[in-house]
């Protein structure tokens, strides 16, 4: 006899929330779904792992007697419209996670062969006047004024801006999706990059699945974010980034620091 096991009908529907998946999607890969969530029949553990694989989610969650509460361990991420989602995806959620580990296992290295940090991190506050910041953001970055006009393209420009970024002591990543998963797309309507700060390994992510220009502009409004050092701040978590001091400081740098070409494509 197969051994069935009991799951509580509002983790179901959390994991199904969370996946950002219809009822009909889930029917489809799971008939029996309907009775599991009315307690009429119980799923296999052999059901509840192809479930949580099609939604994405840990095994162990599905035994929780409530669903978990998942919060974005960063609190400022451009969205379009400078817009913050109800609730962040799946993608984004482990996206970050990921970035994380990256960037926790750079600051180890450089804690071993003792690089120092990096002095650019937080030496601006959202106080600061743009072009104050704007001039930091140059020299660090080795560019003049209306450099981006000297590329033939956004595609060459955002290569060369990411190249520079990275020698100044920031990782950058680029990704359109969940690691190196092709069906886990990251989708720019969600959000647009994000920003990990840390004195010795500062970490941007960029959304490529996003326009080239708009990842110019994402690219400059998060490493304005670097110099300001207020990605963790955990008060301003709930606020809008349309209302924030910072998120608006950092749009102001972005657009100057890319200078008319960058500055309205986005």
């Amino acid at each position: 006899m197969t051994a069935r096991v009991a799951v509580k009908p509002e983790i179901l529907r959390w994991a199904v929330n969370r996946a950002k998946k219809n009822e009909e999607a889930v029917v489809s890969k799971f008939p029996r779904f309907p009775r599991w969530l009315d307690g009429t029949e119980r799923p296999t553990i052999h059901q509840l792992e192809d479930f949580a694989n099609f939604t994405k989610v840990p095994l162990g969650t599905l035994f929780l007697e409530h669903p978990p509460e998942e919060t974005l361990p960063v609190p400022f991420y451009r969205t379009i419209d400078n817009r913050t989602p109800e609730s962040p995806s799946a993608e984004l959620l482990d996206t970050i996670r990921k970035m994380t580990f990256r960037q926790e296992w750079m600051r180890e290295y450089l804690e071993r062969i003792d690089a120092a940090p990096l002095e650019f991190v937080n030496a601006r506050s959202a106080h600061d006047p743009v072009e104050a910041i704007v001039k930091d953001m140059r020299d660090v970055l080795q560019v003049k004024e209306g450099w981006t006009c000297a590329f033939r393209s956004a595609n060459e420009a955002l290569r060369d801006f990411c190249q520079r970024v990275e020698e100044a002591g920031v990782l950058v990543v680029l990704n359109s999706v969940v690691g190196n998963n092709t069906h886990r797309g990251l989708d720019p309507r969600e959000f647009r990059g994000f920003v990990l700060i840390d004195d010795l390994a500062p970490l941007v992510f960029v959304n490529a699945a996003d326009s080239k220009s708009a990842q110019m502009f994402t690219l400059a409004h998060e490493l304005a974010h670097v110099f300001i050092g207020q990605s963790g701040i955990f008060e301003l978590a709930n606020l809008e980034p349309s209302n924030n001091e910072v998120e608006l400081k950092c749009n102001a740098v972005a657009a100057e620091f890319l200078v008319r070409r960058y500055a309205v494509a986005v």
